[in-house]
């Protein structure tokens, strides 16, 4: 399968790796790890630079988990407390969460197992 983005291709898997190591290292490590992907792995076509490609697939593997968060967070497994604070449906959380807090619980808990 492949994911399609001003005119860039990327395989599926390609996505998944990025988008799974992006939960054990910082943003930084992982543009620099796709800098590296895109110079060693992939070819350019006639008006294609690597700096097009990096920036796609970066915005590709972080959109995408920003997308799966918000959804997330908008279903029933989150009940909101108020504008600042969010309850997660857990017997074993029986408190509110700052939404930092609950990001790094769903990225823990929910993301790292899509």
């Amino acid at each position: 399968m492949e994911n399609k983005n001003k005119n860039f291709h990327w395989d599926e898997s390609t996505i998944s790796h990025f988008r799974f190591e992006s939960n054990y290292v910082s943003r930084k490590e992982t543009k620099e790890n796709i800098t590296l992907f895109v110079e060693n792995e992939c070819s350019l076509e006639d008006g294609e630079c690597e700096i097009d490609l990096i920036r796609d697939l970066f915005k590709i593997v972080y959109n995408t988990k920003k997308h799966l968060f918000v959804k997330w967070l908008n279903s029933d497994n989150v009940i909101k407390v108020n504008s600042n604070h969010y309850r997660c449906q857990c017997i074993q959380y029986k408190k509110a969460f700052t939404l930092k807090q609950i990001y790094i619980y769903w990225n823990s808990e929910y993301f790292i197992h899509m």
